[in-house]
């Protein structure tokens, strides 16, 4: 199996670790958007172009919600 398979598998797992102890979303889905993009990573390495590109814009898609979800906390927490 690839490298880049392996962390991204340690990753997604790790993420839903943190999501069933009850931590921060922007933790769960930054670690998500770190798992697609090694995922596309494995996949620009095996020329599989489509698939790198899927994976690469559901990694932005979580970014951004990982982003979100940094400013919501910081929001609630302010008051």
């Amino acid at each position: 199996m690839d490298p880049f398979v392996i962390a991204g598998i340690a990753c997604g797992l790790i993420a839903l670790v943190t999501l069933a102890f009850g931590d921060n979303d922007a933790w769960f889905f930054g670690l998500i958007a770190m798992a697609c993009l090694l995922g596309s990573t494995s996949e620009v390495f095996k020329d599989h172009r489509f698939n790198a590109l899927v994976f690469l814009l559901f990694g932005t898609l979580f970014a951004g919600v990982a982003l979100r979800a940094v400013f919501a906390a910081r929001r609630a927490r302010k008051g």
